[in-house]
């Protein structure tokens, strides 16, 4: 039969609480990260049996009926938030984009891609990131606004010019151009 000490039954009984600890510790991340409310999960997996394989418009839908326009869900130790209000999207992903979007840290780029962080966009919030970001988003911003305009034309003239000047023979230079 089984040989039970007082050392296993010790270890075990250790083992447990320290388990039980770390569950209550991860189960309790929403008051923490101030997550909106959500479908209860399973330890470890959190959501993700609970996502239907087909018709997930539906399933998402109903979460929002049942929870309100934001919905966070635990997919195996990944939140995701669901917005489903549309002033709420504006609101979050226009105004506040900056303070509400991030990256994911992956380790693999960190080690090996770009282990001296030269590639701001690659790396965990910091300063340099955030003045990216807002560079960046000055940038793109001039380019919905249409701003460009003047520069595409003088581009295209450019490129017609110079297919004039030589006849066309180089056609395939003016198009990498």
């Amino acid at each position: 039969m089984l040989d039970i000490t007082p050392q296993l039954v010790a270890a075990t009984i250790l083992s447990l609480l320290v388990l039980g600890s770390v569950y209550i510790r991860r189960s309790n991340t929403n008051a923490i990260n101030k997550l909106p409310p959500g479908p209860p999960g399973i330890p470890i997996l959190g959501n993700v049996l609970q996502i239907p394989g087909k018709h997930l418009a539906t399933y998402f839908r109903g979460l929002l009926e049942e929870y309100g326009g934001l919905v966070s869900l635990n997919l195996a130790g990944f939140p995701v938030i669901l917005i489903g209000d549309i002033k709420v999207a504006k609101d979050l992903l226009d105004k506040h984009s900056i303070k509400h979007s991030s990256r994911p840290v992956v380790p693999y780029i960190h080690r090996h891609v770009d282990p001296e962080k030269i590639y701001w966009a690659t790396h965990e919030e910091s300063e340099t990131q955030a003045v990216g970001r807002k560079l960046t988003v000055g940038v793109m911003s001039s380019v919905r606004a249409g701003k460009t305009e003047p520069l595409h034309e003088f581009e295209a003239l450019l490129n017609v010019q110079k297919l004039l000047d030589d006849g066309g023979e180089d056609l395939f230079h003016h198009m990498k151009r």
